[in-house]
């Protein structure tokens, strides 16, 4: 388990050191940089902004934000345009990890799904071609209001909240329960988004478990 670790520290951090090194050294001209990083930053905030104090409470969300520093550090020493877009949850496309996805999966094969804390967290989901679109903008925007960008909806809705919607719709799904340590509340904050996207226009995420499911 160690050398798995040390593999996984070593993905998350060497691997955009050397990237950035790379850069630096042949002198490549770059016109702009965009690190995707994640919402787990921010750690338990029911309304994230770009410029809250973050307060990453597991590994991933502490490389995240190591590799945030590297990014930030390398662009401003390089006068490099540079974006870090901390994405919420993100589902759709080839997803298999998110519990949007698991909830799809359990109810097409019949399985029950195991759900942290009765599902009361609340998460702002956010479909993987609404992110695809905002990295369009981004590429050719060069000028934005802030470094950071939260990539979310800026809405928060809870599992237990998603089941219950899906159950009306006649979508009902088998559930079993496991007490867990994780973050309460997770809702972007859109303000900066906004400047550069249509936030009206993201797709919702009981409403595509609806169309996926019926």
């Amino acid at each position: 388990e160690s050398s798995n670790l040390d593999e996984y520290i070593h993905q998350s951090i060497s691997t955009t050191s050397n990237v950035l090194s790379l850069l630096s050294k042949y002198n490549l001209n770059i016109k702009k940089i965009i690190y995707s990083s994640s919402s787990s930053v921010y750690g338990n905030n029911s309304l994230c902004s770009e410029g809250d104090d973050t307060n990453p409470g597991s590994l991933q969300a502490c490389l995240k934000l190591s590799n945030e520093k590297l990014i930030e550090r390398f662009c401003n020493k390089n006068e490099i345009n540079y974006t870090i877009t901390r994405i919420f949850n993100m589902f759709g496309g080839r997803d298999h990890f998110s519990v949007i996805s698991k909830i799809e999966n359990s109810y097409k094969e019949g399985t029950i799904l195991n759900i942290n804390n009765h599902g009361s967290g609340i998460r702002d989901f956010i479909y993987i071609e609404d992110v695809v679109n905002i990295y369009r903008v981004l590429l050719f925007n060069q000028e934005t209001s802030s470094n950071i960008i939260n990539i979310g909806t800026g809405v928060g809705i809870s599992v237990a909240q998603i089941i219950s919607k899906l159950k009306e719709e006649s979508i009902d799904i088998k559930v079993s329960n496991l007490e867990s340590m994780e973050i309460k509340q997770s809702i972007a904050n859109t303000n900066n988004l906004k400047d550069i996207f249509n936030t009206k226009e993201f797709v919702n995420v009981v409403h595509y478990l609806i169309q996926k499911l019926k």
